[in-house]
């Protein structure tokens, strides 16, 4: 029959420290309350994980999305510079 066991996690070794995750969890022994409460944390660190990793794939498309944008200068033959442009406007005109 299984136990309701109260599981928290601290930090350091004073009694009086607040926890860091506090759980009841109902389990038939202490190993498997264990158990529950680590798979949970782990989950909890993987979604942080992901949420890191979107956020860093995101902040590379922006500045992929920025270096786009930046204009270009092209120098012809002649040395002369043309009038810059986007990168949008060379993909349209088939710089790119």
């Amino acid at each position: 029959m299984p136990a309701n066991w109260l599981i928290e996690t601290r930090l350091g070794d004073h009694p009086d420290a607040t926890p860091l995750r506090r759980r009841l969890v109902s389990a038939e022994d202490e190993a498997e309350a264990l158990r529950i409460v680590a798979e949970e944390a782990q989950a909890d660190v993987d979604r942080a994980a992901a949420e890191e990793l979107l956020i860093d794939g995101q902040e590379e498309v922006f500045a992929r999305a920025e270096f786009d944008t930046r204009p270009e200068h092209h120098v012809s033959a002649g040395g002369a510079a043309p009038e810059p442009s986007t990168g949008a406007q060379a993909e349209r005109r088939g710089d790119r």
